[in-house]
């Protein structure tokens, strides 16, 4: 129910948006936060599985992991994006990795479902 909200107030303000330069900036946030929403939660998803996966062959070390994650994220991203120093290791921070395993698929299902619903709407 939130993000259709959120979408219902994104198209509020790109209608009442005051000029191009604006319409612009609002696209813009618009797709980056579906890729944040979409993209980045499906990477999420596919590093958890690739992880789990390699955890049966034995312990994993967090360069092992940290591997993996490097893996899935030049795979999401493409050869374009220039990773940052210590983004091996950005892993650690989504506690949704420890605390809700293979959970951020709902991101993404739910911010389809919207744009599906909010098409309906229209």
């Amino acid at each position: 129910a939130s993000v259709f909200g959120e979408m219902l107030t994104f198209k509020k303000m790109l209608e009442n948006a005051k000029d191009q330069n604006e319409r612009k900036v609002l696209l813009a946030g618009k797709v980056e936060d579906m890729i944040n929403t979409v993209i980045r939660q499906i990477a999420f998803y596919d590093f958890e599985c690739k992880l789990h996966e390699a955890r049966k062959a034995g312990e994993l070390t967090p360069d092992d992991i940290n591997a993996l994650w490097m893996s899935v994220q030049g795979e999401s991203l493409g050869p374009a994006f220039e990773f940052m120093d210590g983004y091996e290791t950005f892993w650690a921070y989504i506690p949704h990795f420890v605390h809700s395993p293979f959970y951020v698929y709902a991101y993404a299902f739910g911010d389809g479902l919207v744009n599906a619903l909010y098409a309906v709407y229209e």
